[in-house]
This record gives structure tokens, sequence and C-alpha cells, in this order.
């Protein structure tokens, strides 16, 4: 059996609804199967080396709001130095997967599935495309009606396994979208059984004779 995980990586412009898709997704997924998907944000070592420069304690909660305020230490913004940081010196001496690499290097042996809200470079599907196979990785391209990519660094990247998805309905219809994908199209198979000696949810187990 291939314990190599399934990949879903979201890559859309700034306010489509990435990381709001990628959570509900996720709840879909654990409600469906028994392994609990593991959710990634790729920038997240990078906000977090930010923070640890800057003397800052890291908030889920109030960083959209706070990462375009000036700091006072730096004369700019927090994306501007995330970004500077990046780009002037961690990619060039560490490679461009760098961020990508080092938000995985949790990832636990039983990982099934892994979820990832903010794909946005050529090199970060290259490299999970490489470490997982092309044929454990899907792309989704989120589209939402008035966003573009005009102030981001990030660019639309597509892998060799890409759907669109239209993210001007509920979260849920956009998630639906993608599990339909995963399963009519590329025939994913994410219920496989867990470890022996592992009680099985009885709706699981009625799933699995169905």
């Amino acid at each position: 059996m291939n314990h190599t995980p399934f990949v879903i990586a979201f890559n859309g412009p700034p306010h489509s609804g990435k990381d709001s898709v990628a959570n509900e997704l996720t709840k879909q997924l654990e409600a469906s199967y028994v392994t609990k998907p593991l959710r990634v944000q790729l920038s997240l070592p990078m906000r977090l080396a930010v923070c640890a420069l800057l003397g800052l304690d890291y908030k889920e909660s109030t960083y959209d709001r706070n990462k375009d305020m000036v700091d006072v230490l730096t004369g700019e913004t927090f994306r501007q130095t995330m970004i500077r940081l990046s780009e002037e010196h961690v990619k060039p001496r560490y490679g461009h997967d760098y961020w990508c690499r080092a938000a995985l290097s949790k990832q636990l042996p039983s990982t099934r599935v892994i979820v990832i809200s903010d794909l946005g470079f050529p090199e970060e599907i290259a490299y999970l495309e490489k470490h997982y196979g092309a044929n454990r990785v899907l792309t989704v391209n989120l589209t939402r009606n008035g966003t573009n990519w005009d102030k981001d660094s990030r660019v639309p990247v597509k892998g060799v396994q890409s759907i669109q998805v239209d993210n001007n309905d509920t979260l849920r219809a956009a998630a639906v979208n993608v599990r339909h994908y995963m399963r009519e199209f590329l025939r994913w198979n994410l219920a496989t059984p867990l470890a022996t000696g592992v009680d099985l949810p009885s709706a699981y187990v009625d799933s699995l004779r169905a």
C-alpha cells in the first residue's frame, strides 16, 4: 500500500478565500474519513521568522489586520519585510522552495492528507510534485469576483493535476466541488483503514460496506 499523503494545494489572488475554503475542506474531509488532514500554511515559517526579527508575538487572529501597518523599527510594513527577507536573503541562499520545505518538515509519518492554503510559486508546486508524486497532488486555482493578483508577490500556479474552482457561492459549495473532483476524476481513495487495533467509528465501517 502506498502511504504517501495526498496533497490539496490552494492557489488564488488575495481575498479569494483560500484559507476559508481550505478550512472548510479540512472539516469536510475530517467528517468523512477517519484520518485528520494536516492543515498547512506555507508562509507560516516566514511569518514566525519576521516576528522573531521584530520582537513580536505571532497571532493568527490579528495577522491580516496588522500585516500592512508600518513598523517603527523597519519603516516598512510586515508584508514588505517578509517579501524582502524571503526574496533577498532566504531564497537566494537556501533555495526558492525553502519555505515549502520548512512548512512541511513537521509532517508525521501517519499523515494521510495535506491541505495547503497558500501555494504561490512554481518552485513550490515543483517541490510538492517531486516529493509526493504528481499523481498525488492537486492544485486548486480559486477564483472570486473582484479579486486580482496586482498587490501580491505570489503568482498563478498550475500543477500536473489542476482544477479551477469558483468561490462566489458558499464555502461549502466550493469545498464540495474540490471533493467531487478528487473522488470522481482523480479516483483518490482517502478512506483507507487505520492501523490494526484501532476501533473504527460505526458510520465509517458502514460506508466501507456500502
